[in-house]
């Protein structure tokens, strides 16, 4: 548990510019159609 804490500390922005960049392409596709 504690490597998945420690590694999910230095993760964070990472996971961050995941989660907007499919957000956005997602809503792309939504403007899109």
């Amino acid at each position: 548990m504690q490597e998945i804490a420690r590694g999910f500390q230095l993760m964070p922005i990472s996971l961050l510019y995941t989660i907007i960049f499919l957000l956005f392409v997602n809503t792309s596709e939504i403007g899109g159609t």
